[in-house]
């Protein structure tokens, strides 16, 4: 049974310019802070960093947590800041969204981009806004590893995100086997 961590961006809110650095996506690793490519690609972008709001962090996380259940996917937990969303999953790989996919990998980057579509759409619904961009093209899409990794993230990553103004949620915690 799969079991990974998915995380969805908020539309340009990391910066090539933050503090911290950034990740270009394709490439390995933390890059260091870069002003200069940080305004080439604000001024190339067509809409505004996106940062949710407290209503749309629990919004974003209670369908999340409609979406899978209609696709029998498993929620164990989801947090969410103003930033970004993490929702750990899990399935058993013969569920129709999957058809024909057979790696665990390739199913969890579908799913996180069905999930991300379907969102955005009831955002931009409940918000009455079309045409505005909520998330960030791609998704991290991260193997959790064994019980103690998964224990990891449901008892001390995800929580701590409580310290970023986010929603941290658990969900049933009953076994993870079939």
């Amino acid at each position: 049974m799969p079991v990974y961590m998915i995380t969805l961006h908020a539309y340009r809110s990391w910066s090539e310019d933050n503090p911290m650095g950034y990740v270009q996506r394709g490439e390995h690793g933390i890059k260091t802070p870069d002003p200069i490519l940080a305004k080439q690609r604000a001024s190339l972008a067509k809409n505004p960093p996106r940062h949710f709001t407290e209503d749309q962090k629990q919004f974003i996380i209670t369908q999340a947590q409609e979406i899978l259940s209609n696709r029998n996917i498993r929620l164990h937990a989801a947090s969410c800041t103003s930033t970004h969303t993490h929702l750990i999953v899990s399935w058993f790989g013969k569920e129709p969204i999957f058809q024909e996919i057979k790696q665990p990998f390739k199913q969890a980057d579908l799913l996180a981009n069905k999930v991300k579509t379907v969102l955005a759409t009831l955002l931009s619904k409940r918000e009455e806004s079309t045409g505005n961009r909520w998330f960030s093209r791609g998704c991290d899409c991260t193997p959790v590893n064994d019980r103690d990794h998964l224990n990891h993230l449901l008892e001390h990553y995800l929580p701590k995100h409580r310290h970023e103004s986010g929603i941290v949620q658990a969900f049933d915690k009953g076994s993870t086997g079939p």
